[in-house]
């Protein structure tokens, strides 16, 4: 009997988590997208988050009101921006960007795995602070999401675990940071990151190049503050599509 009751509540739980990824799928969200605002275009400091919505449904919140707090199912979702602005705090409401590193920073650390937390983990900077102290050019500014969904480009272009020379890594396997296995000089006939960034990032960009495709290729068009130029690094939009990218 008591197997039952396990097995029926079992039941009712992982139909209670189709059901959520059901309704994610019928409301048109995309499974990933940046967190952009126009409340901060002009004085943004740093690029537009990516958020793995379909990702954070079906594996990390428990429920849609963890991140929809006030939320009343049936009715249309809104923006965080329609009660969190980028005016004055007040009692009852934080700003916008008070309200998101609240809510999505708080989680994560709380979830005691390894969810980004660091600035430039979340908003697209490929930045190493071990090179901190002798770098001579700003981090680069990376579109995860563009390349991946945009570009088509495949996850084993720059995800690597190689064994007897074969890449076995697949979609699905736990990710390292680079600095794992490529650190700050080389050893054991592994490259120092620097090496193997521009090998990857710069070969390919190279490739595309010789295609006769415009793609950034000199360090400045990789290296630069993003404050100076916000949408560099994002592809200018085609007719009648959306964009992170304002014109």
């Amino acid at each position: 009997m008591r197997k039952a009751v396990v097995l029926f509540i079992c039941l009712l739980m992982g139909i209670g988590a189709l059901g959520l990824v059901w309704a994610q799928s019928q409301s048109g969200v995309e499974d990933a997208f940046y967190i952009r605002s126009n409340f901060f275009e002009g004085k943004r400091l740093r690029p537009p988050v990516e958020f793995t919505h379909q990702n954070h449904v079906e594996n990390y919140a428990s429920d849609c009101t963890d991140c929809h707090h006030e939320h009343v199912e049936g009715e249309p979702i809104q923006k965080c921006s329609v009660c969190h602005t980028d005016g004055e705090a007040t009692e009852a409401l934080t700003t916008l960007k008070d309200a998101m590193h609240k809510n999505c920073v708080e989680c994560h650390r709380l979830s005691g795995g390894d969810a980004p937390t660091k600035c430039h983990e979340c908003h697209g900077q490929i930045d190493y602070y071990d090179f901190q102290e002798g770098r001579t050019k700003p981090s680069v500014v990376f579109t995860h999401l563009n390349h991946w969904k945009k570009y088509n480009t495949p996850c084993t272009s720059c995800h690597h675990r190689y064994e007897n020379g074969e890449n076995v890594w697949k979609r699905g396997d736990p990710i390292q940071k680079c600095n794992t296995c490529h650190q700050k000089e080389d050893h054991d006939g592994v490259v120092k990151l620097k090496t193997a960034f521009h090998r990857q990032c710069k070969g390919c960009h190279k490739n595309l190049v010789d295609a006769g495709k415009e793609v950034p290729y000199r360090c400045t068009d990789c290296h630069y503050h993003y404050k100076d130029k916000p949408y560099a690094a994002f592809p200018k939009p085609e007719k009648g599509k959306d964009t992170e990218r304002p014109e």
